[in-house]
Order: structure tokens, then sequence, then C-alpha cells
């Protein structure tokens, strides 16, 4: 029986004693969660402006309009509306990071743990559809929270 020769590579996927690679395993898993956070970063950006949106919709009574109303006096009294309004300010910021962050982590996870290729091809044409269609602003969402 030939043994594979791994190199500096961790394979776990040849692994007959688990006691020794769980170590390498965890942080696998670590990794890989960290990996689909940071491709979601995009869509949770439109999310949480469309829960804005909507709870600002509750207290009005329609769907609020860019450069009519203002979305930080638009709804009063109301902590949750106020945890929305300033919660798109950091979830872009870990959007923007993400963006140096992903491609890095996919290439490292790609090369040390072999990864399949289509898995990270996935995830970084999942994190580009999110940024194309946050930049395309459907329903202004964007434009009515920077007014």
């Amino acid at each position: 029986m030939a043994e594979r020769s791994t190199g500096r590579s961790m394979d776990l996927y040849d692994s007959w004693n688990w006691r020794d690679k769980w170590p390498s395993r965890l942080l696998l898993w670590l990794l890989i969660v960290i990996q689909v956070v940071l491709a979601f970063t995009p869509w949770s950006v439109i999310a949480v402006l469309y829960m804005m949106s909507w709870r600002a919709e509750a207290a009005i009574g329609r769907w609020p309009r860019p450069w009519v109303d203002d979305p930080k006096f638009i709804v009063h009294n109301d902590q949750f509306y106020d945890y929305l309004y300033d919660l798109p300010i950091t979830v872009f910021s870990i959007a923007c990071v993400s963006g140096i962050l992903l491609p890095a982590l996919t290439f490292a996870l790609h090369g040390i743990f072999k990864l399949p290729r289509i898995w990270s091809i996935s995830l970084l044409v999942f994190y580009t559809l999110g940024l194309v269609f946050f930049m395309m602003d459907p329903g202004q969402r964007l434009k009515w929270y920077l007014d």
C-alpha cells in the first residue's frame, strides 16, 4: 500500500488517528466559518438597510423616500430603530475590510488545507455579486440612508 506524500499541506481527509489532527480540524472549521461570514458581509449591509426601511415604514405608514424622509429623525423614541441606524456603518466597514481579507483567507485555505476550488470560487463570486447588488442600490436604500 503506497503512502501519499503530503508535503507542507495538511491533508485532513487522510487521517486514521483523529487525536493527532483535531487541532488542525478545529482551525479549519473556524477559518471556514470566518470565510463564510466575510462572504456574507455585502448582503448583510443590504439586509440591515431594508430592515431599517421596514421599521421606518411601520412608523410613518409608507416606504421612506430619499431626499424626503431623513433616516436619522424619521422615527422617534425607538431604540431598535436607533440600533438599526447605527448598524450599517459598522457592517459596511467590515464589508470593506472583508474585500481584502476574503481573497487572502481563500488563497490561504486553498493553499494550506487544499479546499476544493469550487468552494473558493463560489464564495468569491457570492461576495462579488453582493457588492454589485449593493452598488446598484435597488430601492434606493443606500441613497436614502446617506441623504
